[in-house]
């Protein structure tokens, strides 16, 4: 009869905290949560030499007024008689709960100091715990897409960093790294949506460097330019990559005069970065300015002297001077790097072929067609210098071999007919120029005439 008042009792007391509890005010603490404007981007920078910027906002964690007064274990504990007394102002029960407030405080604090450790399969777990608790707390959400993102989870990223954006429409780092995710996911539609919506809300670099590379992998360059620009102009980026960047999609846009001014600031800027000059060396050979190449491209292999582009490009750019002795030269040592590089052995056969040494052109073509054997151009090139050497059935062969490649390659039934015609084959050589006048090759016409309309 004393245990059944005592325990009436005990619920009683338990029921007038529970009202109590309920009157208690929110409990609030104040906790510093870092974001980085200018973290983890998908756009492979040569140098990252932008200073992170970080501010700061508060989140607010409090005990839910709906706690249920029977999770408490000094309740439970007394009830199961483990403990004999109980009050529900016990300093052990005090203790606990702000024990418990604490623990959630630290949620974001130490999954943030996890996510900068790179242990982030932990930071996972805290944010994941704080989320739990507080269903609305963005920062959380934010802090776990971050720690997603670096496990290349980017669909569980975007999914987390699409729930700040709607309990917080104006978190600019929240759109923009969820079109980060979108962006490896090659979502590049709702990617380009976000990086929009994140720089009207705040114009930053990571959303426009992205943005810039999407519209380039789409052939956008009027608006990849607009956007390297925009960076430039609002001072968002002031270092070297920013103008490379640029010279990159002015070298595809064709504006290589605008280019060369690129990668020259890019150099002022920063002189020790070979890509620079190769592709300063790109645009200066497709404005026909080959001495400037070449000069370029020597630089670039000053800092890294197996550069086998480098070496493939000044060997063009020599070719095109007319220096045969410096062009073999660079496509020889770039054989001596790759001895299977089919195209360094393509190139020198040319240079050969230009000298006269078609001995040495048909070894190296040779060469070709015995690391790959469905080369089209080493058949038709050898064909080629086979008719101008006078060895009219191997070229012949070599043509035929190409029209076996490729039925619809006119200039191989162009050179076919001519080893016929030479071959007094009349009948076959005139087949072959009208297959050839037929595919569109107009210098076949002349052959009819000459050949075949007697």
């Amino acid at each position: 009869m004393k245990k059944s008042l005592l325990t009436a009792i005990v619920f009683f007391l338990i029921l007038q905290a529970c009202e109590e509890k309920k009157k208690e005010k929110v409990v609030t603490a104040s906790i510093n949560f870092d974001r980085s404007d200018e973290s983890v981007t998908n756009v492979n920078y040569p140098v990252n030499s932008e200073n992170k910027k970080k501010d700061t906002t508060s989140a607010e964690l409090y005990l839910s007024k709906e706690e249920d007064m029977l999770s408490d274990p000094f309740i439970i504990n007394y009830l199961h008689g483990k403990i004999k007394d109980y009050d529900v102002t016990d300093k052990r029960r005090e203790q606990f709960l702000k024990e418990k407030a604490k623990i959630g405080a630290n949620y974001i604090e130490n999954g943030n100091k996890k996510l900068n450790q790179g242990d982030y399969m932990a930071s996972i777990d805290l944010f994941t715990k704080e989320i739990e608790s507080h269903p609305d707390n963005a920062d959380a959400f934010y802090g776990r897409g971050l720690a997603e993102f670096e496990l290349g989870d980017n669909e569980a990223a975007a999914s987390d960093f699409k729930r700040v954006t709607e309990l917080n429409p104006s978190r600019y780092d929240a759109f923009v790294k969820k079109g980060n995710a979108e962006f490896r996911m090659a979502d590049y539609k709702d990617a380009r949506e976000d990086y929009n919506a994140s720089i009207a809300l705040k114009p930053n670099l990571e959303a426009y460097m992205n943005l810039a590379e999407i519209k380039f992998k789409n052939s956008d360059y009027a608006g990849a330019v607009k956007d390297y620009t925009d960076v430039i102009d609002k001072k968002l980026l002031g270092s070297f990559e920013i103008y490379y960047k640029r010279g990159l999609v002015r070298n595809e846009y064709g504006k290589y005069k605008e280019a060369v001014e690129d990668f020259n600031k890019a150099i002022q800027l920063y002189s020790n970065y070979p890509l620079s000059y190769y592709q300063k060396g790109l645009a200066e050979s497709r404005l026909n300015k080959h001495e400037e190449a070449v000069r370029d491209f020597s630089k670039a292999i000053q800092f890294n002297s197996k550069d086998i582009d480098s070496y493939m490009r000044r060997g063009t750019a020599y070719k095109n001077l007319k220096k045969y002795k410096n062009a073999i030269a660079d496509y020889t040592q770039v054989l001596e790097l790759n001895p299977k590089y089919e195209d360094g052995y393509l190139h020198r056969a040319e240079v050969f072929g230009a000298t006269g040494d078609y001995q040495s052109a048909v070894a190296d073509l040779d060469e070709v067609i015995s690391i790959n054997n469905s080369s089209k151009e080493a058949y038709y090139n050898r064909g080629r210098f086979y008719l101008e050497e006078g060895s009219l059935a191997k070229a012949y062969e070599d043509f035929g071999k190409v029209i076996e490649l490729n039925e619809n390659d006119a200039e191989a039934f162009y050179y076919k007919g001519i080893c016929e015609a030479e071959m007094k084959n009349t009948d076959k050589a005139c087949v072959s120029f009208d297959k050839a006048l037929q595919l569109g090759y107009a210098e076949a016409e002349d052959m009819m005439k000459d050949n075949c309309d007697k």
